[in-house]
């Protein structure tokens, strides 16, 4: 999964919710930094047809629209990390950098949003108590 595929399916996510997706920091981020696609092509259903209603934001993403009471698991690279740099691609804080054979994490600069976590092909990011 490529970081334009991961932002696709939040888009997409919110177009079935009703979200604004500038509202979500990390997407609005991610448009600024160039990396919404131009065109998402959906394999089955558009999110109007599969739209939902009455949903409410779970109080664990508090934190990624309202800036308070961070989250406390936080992303840890792993050693099965083979630094392929999917994760430092999509960061939209550009909190994960890869200066040798596994991610870093700058924990001062991360939002906890998490894509980093979500875009490893490899699963070597964990989320972890801090």
């Amino acid at each position: 999964m490529t970081a334009t595929d991961a932002i696709a399916m939040d888009l997409a996510v919110c177009a079935m919710l009703d979200i604004e997706p500038v509202g979500i920091p990390v997407l609005k981020q991610a448009k600024i930094r160039g990396l919404w696609p131009a065109d998402i092509q959906y394999p089955l259903l558009t999110p109007s047809q599969v739209r939902y209603t009455g949903f409410a934001m779970p109080s664990t993403a508090g934190y990624l629209l309202t800036g308070k009471k961070k989250p406390v698991r936080v992303p840890v690279p792993q050693l099965n990390c083979v630094a392929c740099g999917d994760c430092e691609k999509v960061c939209p804080v550009a909190a994960v950098s890869i200066p040798g054979a596994i991610a870093v994490v700058d924990y001062g600069k991360c939002i906890r949003c998490y894509c980093c976590h979500e875009v490893c092909p490899y699963k070597a990011i964990s989320l972890e108590k801090r």
